[in-house]
């Protein structure tokens, strides 16, 4: 939903157009390895995006412009790696590169107007990764003991078109642990968990609302105890 003072915000756009090419895999390097990649090119005409408005009383606004001619490609690949009984590590990659050609001008959140060709999309970051690992082994004929973690990467970007610094939002790694028992059906599981167990001070969002700036923080570090029954 646009908050808007004049019609102007609300004039309509052409049609998004995209002309997508996929190719992928999916292999079995042996009987405790699966690999899969794949990798794109997209290609978009009139890409539909929230860009800036000045309007003539409260200034900065946000109205929906397109971008004639832009394009994205990249890649992402897993792993399901099980290399002794119990143990799965499961670790996933993933590349993403925009960019913004022939012409695309507009408004800054600091309401320069400029050229933002070469420049990649908003929340875009181009590198992203994750590894998750856990190791479950029998604590008796009916229960199972687990312990396992997680780390994830998420590459810099920014909240919005311009490069302006005060929108950069910069790179971070999430660390997550987590340990319990669970019965062999499935049924109960219980057990102790963390997130960001490092506390690193990251954020999701940088943007500029009306005439002040606003940055959505990511979770601290946090902790607890879970106890879950599943009825089926």
């Amino acid at each position: 939903m646009v908050s808007a003072t004049s019609y102007v915000q609300y004039t309509p756009v052409p049609q998004e157009g995209l002309l997508a090419f996929e190719a992928g895999v999916k292999s079995r390097v042996s009987r405790n390895l699966q690999f899969n990649a794949s990798a794109f090119y997209y290609d978009y005409t009139n890409k539909q995006i929230n860009g800036i408005y000045i309007d003539p009383v409260f200034g900065r606004l946000t109205k929906l412009v397109t971008i004639p001619d832009s394009r994205v490609y990249g890649f992402e690949a897993t792993l399901d790696w099980r290399p002794i009984p119990g143990l799965t590590i499961n670790p996933s990659v993933s590349y993403v590169n925009s960019r913004i050609e022939g012409t695309f001008s507009n408004y800054t959140p600091t309401g320069v107007f400029k050229s933002f060709v070469g420049e990649p999309f908003p929340y875009s970051p181009e590198w992203q990764a994750n590894s998750n690992i856990e190791y479950k082994w029998n604590v008796s004929s009916d229960w199972s003991a687990f312990l396992g973690g997680n780390v994830s990467y998420h590459g810099k970007t920014n909240g919005a078109f311009g490069q302006v610094a005060a929108y950069a939002i910069k790179d971070y790694t999430l660390v997550d642990m987590r340990a319990g028992v669970e019965s062999d059906s499935g049924r109960y599981r219980l057990f102790a968990w963390g997130t960001n167990l490092f506390n690193e001070y990251y954020w999701l969002t940088a943007a500029r609302n009306f005439d002040s700036d606003a940055r959505n923080m990511g979770q601290p570090a946090r902790y607890g105890v879970t106890f879950s029954y599943r009825f089926n």
